[in-house]
Order: structure tokens, then sequence, then C-alpha cells
């Protein structure tokens, strides 16, 4: 049986706004991706391709794998919480990072001659949800946007929640505020999921 939990919303910043969905995953739904996508994490990479040591996680994407009814719901909640049909969200990836791996500052939005711009437009927004917390001793492994000197650490289950891009109807102008980076884990192995939702139906 599913362990009960109610999810509850802290707006933390607005203009950029930044929200944490604390409870967004049961700790059974967190365990259960970790275990399913355990086998099949690979090198993650940027949008240039290939190994990038700026990134020195590992990654899978969700919809190289069989269907999996807990990512299917994550999505739907999501997609629900910030109003958008479930068409538009990208298939989630669960990220891995070892002791010591990172991943530099970075956004997260697309250029407009990219390819999957082209295809399936921007990503207007981005959860990243925890799948496992340090435990007492075990440091580092936050979220950090640099220019709001805004650290968000590690809560099993919580999403932290961010707007990509700045005007309305211009998904080609990112907010410039919302640099962000993953701080490498000590001591222990950080484990999550980047979700995001784009301007149209997701096709590739």
């Amino acid at each position: 049986m599913e362990e009960p939990f109610t999810v509850s919303c802290q707006v933390v910043r607005r203009n950029p706004d930044i929200v944490y969905f604390r409870n967004l995953l049961s700790k059974e739904e967190c365990d259960h991706l970790i275990e399913r996508m355990g086998p099949h994490f690979a090198r993650s990479t940027t949008f240039s391709g290939g190994n990038d040591p700026r990134r020195t996680s590992s990654s899978v994407f969700t919809n190289q794998l069989s269907h999996d009814p807990v990512v299917e719901k994550v999505s739907k909640r999501c997609a629900v919480l910030c109003g958008y049909p479930v068409s538009h969200v990208e298939p989630p990836q669960v990220v891995r990072y070892f002791s010591g791996e990172m991943y530099v500052e970075h956004w997260d939005n697309y250029e407009p001659e990219q390819l999957s711009y082209r295809l399936s437009g921007q990503r207007d927004y981005t959860f990243f949800i925890y799948l496992k917390e340090p435990t007492p001793g075990q440091t580092g492994g936050e979220t950090l946007f640099p220019k709001l000197q805004l650290p968000v650490r590690p809560e099993r289950g919580m999403a932290v929640f961010w707007r990509n891009i700045n005007i309305p109807d211009r998904t080609d102008a990112n907010h410039d505020d919302i640099l962000h980076q993953a701080v490498a884990p000590q001591g222990w192995t950080k484990y999550g999921m980047n979700l995001w939702i784009r301007s149209k139906p997701w096709i590739g």
C-alpha cells in the first residue's frame, strides 16, 4: 500500500518565481524510481552533446524504458501544478551524483535554433525533485542559484520549481537570474529527477 502524503507549497521568491513543493513524491515513489532506473544510468550530456567535464553526473531519460506508472503519476501532478496539459511534459530525466560529482552553472532553456525547440517549443518551467536526502554528517548536494544567493538543500520527495523564461509570449527570453548549479554531494549519492514543462506538446 502506498504511504499517504500531503503536498505543501512554499513560495520562496517572486520574479523570478521559485517554489518548493514538499512531499510531491512519497518515500515509496522515490525508492521505486531509484531502483527502477539504477541499471540504466549513463554519463550525463549537455546541450553540446557528449561527455562534458562541466557535468559529471549520470542520468537516464524515462522514455528510454518501458512504461512506468510512477513516472506517469509524477508527470500528471507536475502538469496540474503549473496548469499545463500533460502532453507538454517532457519525459523526465532521473539523475545520479556520486560523491564529488557536479553540474556547473547553467540555464535549462533552449535557443530558438535548436532542433528540440523547433519541435516542442521552449522549456517554460523546471521541476527538480529530490529522490534522496543527506543524513547527519553528509554535506553538499544543494541546487544553488548563485545570482539569488539561494541554496536549496535536498529533501526527499520535495521539488524546487522555477520559471525559465522572463517575458510572457517570448519563448527565447531566458530569465538570467535563474542561473543554477548542482553542488557536489560529499560522502553520499544524490538522486533526483528533472522534469520540464514545454510551451508546446512534446514530440522530441
